[in-house]
């Protein structure tokens, strides 16, 4: 079925998604399946994981699989650390859920209702507002590094790829890169970024500096 795009074609949309979800644990496989399929059957797959409709006109089709997948994974990976922050909390021991209840029962002169909404401020957990994001944060942290421009720390409800610029291991700038993401037109005005249209370093001709972490990256 993977490797057969007539059967592929006559799946319903959740089905392919289903499908693409499935391959996507094989990186090479998952890219390979969808070059077979049409650029249209592509882009439906797409604007249903994001929600929206959207045409990419100025996308090839190897962006367009290339920017779906990456939502596929960073779906996938919110949803892993959800299931382990669950098997945590079920992991917590009975005896101590017992003793817990036992300290309850024989403190009744603690006023219970201010207790209980401190606890629940010190552990709730924050998340990302954007909907099509929804990453775990930490307390300190000032913007969501996973989806939001760490220049302007803002995010867009449609992260278009080109639009963006993201901090990345791409050949021919292989090494360690921080992941961080932020908007091109941000770069522009970014002194930090070296394409500054007054600027003399020809050393980045064609290439960005990440403002977060000083890495040089491809700008085409």
């Amino acid at each position: 079925l993977v490797y057969d795009p007539l059967r592929c074609s006559k799946l319903s949309i959740d089905e392919k998604r289903d499908l693409v979800y499935h391959v996507s644990n094989s990186p090479d496989g998952a890219t390979e399946m969808l070059h077979a399929w049409s650029r249209h059957e592509i882009l439906q797959i797409l604007c249903a994981e994001l929600g929206k409709e959207r045409k990419y006109t100025g996308l090839t089709k190897s962006k367009i699989i290339e920017h779906l997948l990456k939502i596929v994974y960073e779906k996938k990976s919110a949803k892993n650390v959800s299931e382990m922050e669950t098997e945590d909390c079920e992991r917590i021991p009975k005896r101590q859920r017992k003793s817990d209840a036992a300290a309850t029962t024989s403190a009744p002169d603690i006023d219970s209702e201010n207790y209980n909404s401190n606890n629940n401020y010190n552990n709730k957990t924050v998340y990302c507002k954007n909907s099509a994001c929804k990453a775990k944060l930490n307390r300190g942290d000032l913007f969501c590094k996973r989806c939001s421009c760490c220049i302007c720390r803002q995010y867009d409800d449609n992260k278009d790829p080109s639009l963006w610029l993201i901090c990345n291991s791409d050949p021919p700038f292989v090494g360690v890169s921080c992941g961080m993401s932020c908007h091109l037109e941000c770069a522009l005005r970014h002194e930090n970024s070296g394409i500054l249209k007054d600027r003399q370093d020809k050393g980045l001709d064609g290439s960005f500096c990440c403002v977060s972490c000083r890495k040089v990256n491809d700008l085409l």
